[in-house]
């Protein structure tokens, strides 16, 4: 797949990449090829997507500095992605890098209040696990 993008065969890179994900749809170096490829191209929301999609795997298993690598390649490619704010913010939150934390919670605010769709599920208090207006929390354990 790599000399696929290195050449720039698109079709055929993403035919490959169709193929592994496929066989393999859950593996974290499938996903991370496959995230690294969509970049390539320039197709920036898929390619968050699959970052997305890496950081929930990673989380599931435990492996927090992987899930934050993700988190971090989600956010290099849009860095006013709500939902990898709110998952930044947590992770740094639950390390203790409290000023961090507050720094992405802040610009998670920024981004919620500049957007017309109303993000209410990237909520502040759901990325900390507190109540929200309707009363519903956002645990640690979904996102």
């Amino acid at each position: 797949i790599k000399t696929r993008v290195k050449r720039g065969h698109r079709e055929l890179a993403f035919q490959e990449v169709a193929r592994l994900m496929e066989l393999a749809p859950d593996d974290a170096l499938a996903l991370e090829v496959s995230a690294h490829t969509y970049a390539a191209f320039g197709f920036k929301g898929d390619a968050s997507n699959i970052w997305r999609r890496l950081a929930k795997i990673h989380e599931q298993q435990g492996r927090i500095a992987e899930r934050d690598r993700a988190i971090l390649m989600v956010l290099k490619m849009n860095p006013d992605d709500p939902e990898a704010l709110a998952l930044g913010a947590r992770s740094l939150y639950d390390a203790g890098r409290k000023k961090e934390a507050e720094a992405l919670k802040k610009r998670l605010m920024e981004v919620e209040r500049a957007s017309d769709r109303g993000l209410y599920f990237f909520s502040l208090g759901r990325v900390f696990g507190q109540p929200n207006r309707d009363g519903s929390v956002l645990r640690g354990d979904r996102f």
